[in-house]
């Protein structure tokens, strides 16, 4: 199994982010993941959150650290011109040496994409759309391409990936659009733990510990039956914090989260400051290397 490992979001300055990288990177760890939120509602009913860049946050931490891996999660395809994120994403990814992994999500808080000027409508099929321009601009060479947003004229990218690999390219999202969409443009699927209560304020699924195996099931047929080879990756995100402080239900939970197909868990440590956080992070380390659960890099 591998772990990526949740930046914290609000309370903690840069300088504190490049250190818990570093620890993540000792711990051995895979990743570490930063949320898209540039202009976001907050307070209220709105579940939204303040949070940092993620391409200046995560180019700063390619720079302090060797190894780790870069994750956007979630990456929203609808606030930014296409051209734009890709040149930004392949950039980070030269940067980094190749440490770039990107989860797009369609996003869910309206009053943002209304501050940004983005069409919040149709935005499931955008990111579709998003990824597509993405990919043909990365071959390379002269792109024609006409669509309501934009218009390409023979525009070449730089940096491209004529020469090597692009980043592994999830789909966010719990909804059956998602995973069909997962199935359709991506290289993964990345859904969110979610329980019911949580699942209307979100504007999402439900999907738990529970349904998991038949969502990964399922997933795995519609790959199979679009003709895709290969075997995919599964990025469950797991914002909650309970099930790393106990080392029992760790390496359970691990254990069944395995063996129902996930590839990758995103974690959240837990701790009322930086000390706290990462003395957390340590021991789930730990737990995981004792039962064999923590792959190596």
């Amino acid at each position: 199994m591998r772990f990526s490992v949740s930046l914290p979001r609000t309370g903690m300055d840069i300088p504190s982010q490049a250190r818990f990288s570093a620890t993540a990177e000792e711990c051995g760890f895979h990743a570490v993941s930063a949320t898209d939120h540039p202009f976001p509602l907050v307070g209220g009913d709105s579940i939204s959150h303040q949070a940092y860049d993620p391409f200046t946050l995560l180019a700063y931490l390619a720079a302090r650290t060797q190894r780790i891996r870069l994750h956007f999660s979630l990456l929203v395809a609808g606030y930014r011109n296409p051209f734009l994120t890709a040149q930004m994403i392949a950039t980070l990814d030269e940067i980094s040496g190749g440490r770039v992994i990107v989860a797009f999500g369609a996003g869910y808080n309206r009053a943002e994409f209304e501050a940004l000027g983005a069409r919040f409508t149709g935005r499931g099929r955008h990111t579709d759309e998003v990824v597509a321009a993405m990919r043909s601009a990365w071959e390379g060479g002269p792109l024609h391409a006409e669509h309501h947003d934009w218009t390409a004229t023979g525009n070449t990218m730089f940096p491209s990936y004529r020469d090597r690999p692009h980043p592994p390219l999830w789909r966010g999202g719990n909804s059956d659009a998602a995973r069909a969409s997962s199935v359709r443009s991506f290289d993964g699927w990345a859904p969110l733990e979610v329980s019911e209560t949580w699942a209307t304020k979100a504007g999402t699924i439900a999907l738990t510990m529970r349904t998991l195996p038949d969502a990964i099931a399922d997933y795995d047929r519609q790959w199979r039956a679009a003709g895709r080879t290969g075997t995919p990756d599964v990025c469950l995100v797991r914002g909650r914090t309970d099930w790393l402080r106990d080392s029992g239900r760790l390496v359970a939970e691990t254990q069944q989260l395995e063996e129902a197909g996930v590839t990758w868990v995103e974690i959240t440590p837990h701790g009322a400051d930086l000390d706290g956080i990462e003395a957390n992070l340590r021991n789930v380390a730990g737990h995981l290397r004792d039962a064999k659960l923590l792959a190596e890099n």
